[in-house]
């Protein structure tokens, strides 16, 4: 059996934009931003797209740009034969996003297996933490993914 083939950062670029080119995330306006050693961060801006009914960040739209963020962390440390699909998620809500302040959410891996990927992602304004969530991959060949 021959080793599996090493991502190439060509390849995190692609698999990063494609993860912000489903509809929800075009919707929301969501993008790229600081790549800090091959992992991209996502920016979202303040948008009527992402409020729910009282005017406040929908906990649904945090918890889509968390789960995101951690799947970008986890693909810097994937095979070009590997790609990786959440199967737990847990999230804590700390506080309010201030109107009109750009959001940014970013993750980090905590730890890789032959079969799981353990990631943490959080959502940050200027003035501070507003979200954090703790995401389990499971690491899959591309075609076991659907």
């Amino acid at each position: 059996m021959r080793a599996p083939d090493e991502i190439t950062a060509d390849e995190i670029d692609r698999r990063s934009r494609s993860a912000l080119e489903v509809p929800l995330l075009r919707f929301l306006k969501a993008s790229l931003v600081d790549r800090v050693d091959g992992c991209w961060s996502i920016g979202l801006p303040p948008s009527d797209n992402a409020l729910n009914a009282v005017d406040a960040l929908h906990g649904g739209v945090i918890a889509t740009v968390l789960e995101v963020a951690a799947y970008l962390a986890a693909v810097p440390h994937l095979s070009a034969e590997e790609e990786a699909v959440t199967i737990a998620f847990a999230a804590s809500y700390m506080a309010g996003a201030p109107s009109g302040e750009q959001l940014r959410a970013s993750g980090s891996l905590i730890r890789r297996t032959r079969g799981l990927a353990f990631a943490a992602a959080e959502l940050r304004c200027d003035s501070g933490l507003l979200a954090f969530a703790t995401v389990t991959k499971a690491i899959r060949p591309p075609s076991a993914t659907v």
